[in-house]
């Protein structure tokens, strides 16, 4: 029924907004209705999905990485070194 009213020029309705302490309260609460069904499956038996991690980029490919670019780039301006003769 909203998106009908959307089309039709309706704004649509804004979002409840929450003072901080009630929102953590929520959160936490729902933190821990999770909780209890995890325990609750693996009582049952049921296995979690485990999520997977995510893996950390290294420095060194970081900086072996190559792009084409000739020097580095500052505030718009090009910097480029010189060569030693």
């Amino acid at each position: 029924m909203v998106d009908f009213l959307v089309e039709l020029g309706a704004k649509r309705p804004k979002n409840k907004c929450y003072h901080i302490n009630e929102y953590q309260q929520i959160v936490q609460q729902r933190k821990e209705e999770e909780k209890k069904l995890e325990t609750l499956e693996r009582n049952a038996g049921i296995k979690a999905k485990k999520s997977k991690a995510k893996q950390k980029k290294r420095q060194d490919d970081i900086l072996n990485h190559v792009d084409g670019q000739v020097g580095i780039y500052r505030d718009g301006v090009q910097f480029i070194k010189r060569l030693k003769q």
